[in-house]
């Protein structure tokens, strides 16, 4: 099947010209697939003068559907209409008609003001690929195994791309070793920092600027929320940097789930952060302080090196700092 399902939710919230300030729409294609069978499920926000998209995620299992985001991306289109869009592929295991839910979506305008809103749901028709006779649960027509030929041949191969990514790795470690001894002592040094030690100095590098002072508070917070992403990114594994503060907090609520003071201080951290950097919020300079300390707060509770701080190995000014 090839038809595509599409629908659209506009949010009556109007401007002073009488302008819509925010709609959202879905599209899945196709809306009816056979078990296993991928289907590309996609989703447009617009919205007039808007600095920040806050849009729910899509759970990573929707009953006996599996969800994998493929990617958001945000622009501004030719009438200068903001633009988000985000693309998840589902893949059913399950005949049925299954519910993809509607998602809670928020815009906040450059002049600080929001709208809030619901994407539409939408319903995917799985189908069996079983004959008649069968009945409908009966699945049919599964890939055939290989043949002791063809799967001696993908043995072959497997070995040998692992035997080039070896030879690869140690040839890098080869190149590595030698520049780090080449290296002046305080760039090793710096490289030698776990990601909590890095951060808590950069933080401190940061708080003894004058960014503020000077009225450069966006450059001040953007690079507050930089260097807490590049953290949690290192920490947790994850593309931090690359991720929504709706995003990357959704994240930290399962990574850190025992510290529930951290998605509560980074939460709020991140608000502040984005309001000034999209939103053009001027903060007073305590927030600036407010926010070196949250961040050094998340940066102490969820570290992991804190064995190698018992045993003396950690930078002494990062220990001074209390990490």
């Amino acid at each position: 099947m090839t038809a595509a399902l599409a629908a659209m939710i506009i949010c009556m919230a109007l401007t002073p010209a009488g302008e819509v300030v925010l709609s959202a729409s879905v599209r899945i294609a196709p809306s009816e697939a056979q078990i296993g069978d991928p289907v590309i499920l996609e989703i447009e926000v617009r919205s007039l003068d808007a600095a920040l998209f806050i849009l729910e995620q899509l759970p990573e299992r929707l009953g006996p559907v599996l969800v994998q985001e493929l990617g958001s991306a945000e622009s501004t289109d030719l009438l200068g209409i903001a633009v988000l869009r985000r693309k998840y592929k589902l893949v059913p295991f399950a005949v049925g008609k299954h519910s993809i839910p509607s998602l809670a979506v928020e815009v906040v305008g450059t002049d600080g003001s929001s709208i809030k809103g619901e994407t539409p749901g939408v319903s995917l028709l799985v189908t069996s690929v079983s004959t008649e006779e069968d009945g409908p649960n009966e699945i049919k027509a599964l890939k055939d195994p290989l043949v002791p030929e063809e799967e001696e041949q993908a043995k072959t191969v497997t070995l040998l791309i692992a035997a080039l990514v070896l030879a690869a790795i140690l040839a890098a470690g080869v190149i590595f070793y030698f520049i780090k001894k080449s290296m002046p002592s305080s760039l090793r040094k710096m490289i030698q920092l776990t990601p909590a030690e890095r951060a808590l100095l950069d933080l401190e590098l940061l708080a003894s600027s004058n960014l503020l002072s000077e009225g450069q508070a966006k450059q001040f917070f953007t690079t507050l929320s930089e260097i807490i992403r590049r953290y949690l990114g290192l920490r947790y594994h994850i593309l931090a940097l690359e991720m929504t503060s709706t995003e990357l907090t959704s994240i930290i609520k399962t990574q850190a789930r025992e510290n529930g003071n951290v998605l509560t201080s980074l939460t709020s951290l991140l608000s502040v952060c984005d309001l000034v950097k999209f939103a053009k919020l001027i903060p007073p300079t305590e927030k600036g302080d407010e926010g070196i300390e949250s961040a050094r707060s998340i940066v102490q509770i969820t570290r992991d090196d804190v064995a190698k701080e018992n045993e003396g190995g950690s930078d002494s000014a990062v220990r001074k700092d209390g990490a």
